[in-house]
């Protein structure tokens, strides 16, 4: 299994304020299939087939866990 290390903006918009964070991605390949997750964000992952992929999954549940805090 390989990991690496990917860093990544999330924008959010929320009552018309757009706001951005940082966050660093831990991606592992497992069986055909990348596994993204973000140790900052509890709870936040994403799988896919590609990097990007994986990235852009882990991405969208990093901004509904933070929309519904």
């Amino acid at each position: 299994m390989n990991s690496g290390n990917l860093r990544f903006t999330v924008y959010s918009n929320r009552e018309a304020v757009a706001l951005s964070s940082t966050y660093i991605a831990t991606l592992e390949r497992d069986e055909g299939y990348y596994i993204a997750y973000c140790p900052e964000v509890p709870g936040a992952n994403g799988q896919r087939r590609t990097k990007d992929a994986a990235r852009k999954s882990l991405a969208s549940a990093i901004q509904l866990i933070l929309l519904d805090r």
